[in-house]
């Protein structure tokens, strides 16, 4: 990080008059999903006002400048690429439960969705380049090995299908555990015996209560089992039609790079009233006329696994404005201008 800063990102630093601020480098996180260490050097340069004949720091006026070194997530936030996930919920009483976010892997790798990319004019080598209303993001790899492998239809629409089978199986679990069965008078009478006794003791006609109460509890359990019973024809309806669009589509169309406008496509329920699949390809977004993006996972050949977990094995840069003042645009251009991606790149390990 020190010679990272001290012979590209200070260079550039020492043209931008006019601003004000600090840099804050920060490591020792937890290993990235590909088992290295990220670390980030990241400075919020403020533009200054004078008031009074004193100078103060315009809040959120200035430039916003982010390297994050072995992942795309900077701590501000993630425009480039951000780790895919999906909701399951486990059942240990039928009334008990827990959810938790799973990460989408394809072959025990990560899956990403990766924003939309475009080739820089500024700087063609990078891996991915984005350019917003606001900055620019850059990702600097390797030369000769690719940084990201896309997925296909095909994988994503399996990897889909495997989602909603892992639900499903839950949420047949569920309803098949014993306190959503049907249960008898006798039952009740095992079960909740202090229960009925106390109520034969305080109440007037207790029997005729003790009856309504079984019949509800029941009547209670069939909602909730109809409830369930909901989502399970949804969650099958859905495998079924993945299943059929996988064997239907031809091979040429499911094995080539998939992109899309859909973040949540891997988890997206399809919702198609009809028996074709018109569900599934209202979320396919292949429209060249529009920005989408795609799903990606980290190449495991691009990846020296023979130095230590710290090193820079790519990176990922954040160039932000806030606010539009002459000083701040000014600024940037000239940061951007003086930032040597070449060495950037030559200082990442081979």
């Amino acid at each position: 990080m020190t010679t990272i800063f001290k012979s590209v990102v200070e260079p550039a630093i020492k043209t931008t008059k006019g601003l004000t601020g600090s840099w804050n480098p920060i490591g020792n996180f937890k290993a990235t999903a590909e088992g290295f260490t990220k670390s980030v050097l990241e400075s919020f340069m403020l533009t200054l006002g004078c008031k009074d004949n004193k100078l103060y720091k315009k809040d959120e006026q200035g430039l916003v400048l982010s390297f994050t070194i072995n992942s795309f997530q900077s701590i501000l936030k993630s425009s480039i690429a951000q780790e895919c996930s999906h909701e399951e919920t486990t059942y240990k009483k039928f009334d008990e439960s827990k959810t938790l976010y799973i990460d989408d892997l394809l072959d025990g790798k990560q899956i990403y969705y990766r924003q939309p990319s475009k080739v820089s004019d500024f700087y063609p080598a990078a891996a991915f380049y984005r350019k917003t209303d606001e900055g620019e993001y850059f990702v600097i790899s390797k030369p000769g090995v690719d940084l990201f492998v896309p997925l296909t239809l095909r994988q994503a629409l399996e990897i889909n299908k495997k989602n909603f089978m892992n639900i499903l199986g839950e949420h047949k679990r569920k309803v098949a555990m014993p306190g959503l069965q049907p249960e008898t008078k006798a039952d009740y009478e095992k079960s909740m015996a202090k229960e009925f006794a106390a109520y034969r003791e305080s109440i007037p006609n207790p029997e005729k209560f003790i009856s309504d109460l079984i019949k509800q509890l029941e009547e209670t359990k069939l909602s909730l089992i109809k409830q369930d019973q909901f989502f399970t024809n949804a969650y099958t309806k859905q495998i079924a039609l993945v299943t059929a669009y996988l064997k239907n589509t031809p091979a040429d169309k499911l094995d080539k790079p998939f992109r899309t406008g859909s973040v949540g496509f891997l988890g997206a329920l399809f919702g198609d009233d009809s028996d074709n699949v018109s569900g599934i390809n209202s979320c396919i977004e292949n429209n060249n006329s529009r920005e989408v993006g795609s799903f990606v996972t980290l190449n495991p050949a691009y990846f020296n696994k023979t130095v230590s977990k710290t090193v820079p094995q790519f990176i990922s840069i954040e160039l932000r404005t806030q606010g539009n003042s002459a000083v701040t645009l000014k600024a940037y251009n000239n940061f951007k201008a003086n930032l040597d991606f070449n060495k950037l790149q030559a200082l990442l390990v081979k």
